[in-house]
């Protein structure tokens, strides 16, 4: 673990290596619209309309946002973590695609989680009622 300070000469590496990477995966993404698209139409909606597609636009546009509001009130940390979430499904996403086992695992994970979503609701709502 490095410590980043303003005076150090890494303090802006790890943005740079974030909207590098932020960068690839842009032009990764319009390159497959643009391939899908001229396969077809349907095939071009269907695909942007899968799960881990839209976690995945939902993932670039907000780490391109919170690197364009760093330091700003806009980028608080419950934002941050929010984004970060939808960074580690991404690398779920990718496992999923590594490991025949591994894309069981987190299948069943996602029918769990849907199978508890209206559970998940209530117990928020009778956490948000004890909450300060």
């Amino acid at each position: 673990y490095v410590m980043v300070s303003e005076d150090n000469a890494l303090s802006g590496v790890p943005t740079r290596v974030v909207s590098a990477i932020t960068a690839f995966y842009v032009v990764r993404k319009i390159s497959e619209g643009i391939a899908l698209w001229a396969i077809s139409k349907t095939v071009f909606r269907a695909y942007f309309l899968d799960l881990w597609n839209l976690f995945d636009t939902l993932a670039i546009i907000l780490v391109i946002l919170a690197n364009a509001f760093e330091g700003a009130d806009f980028a608080t940390p419950g934002f941050n973590a929010f984004v970060l979430a939808l960074l580690w499904l991404k690398v779920l996403a990718f496992l999923k695609a590594v490991n025949l086992q591994m894309a069981t695992f987190i299948l069943s994970l996602m029918k769990i989680v849907m199978d508890i979503r209206f559970f998940m609701v209530v117990l928020f709502v009778f956490i948000m009622m004890f909450a300060e």
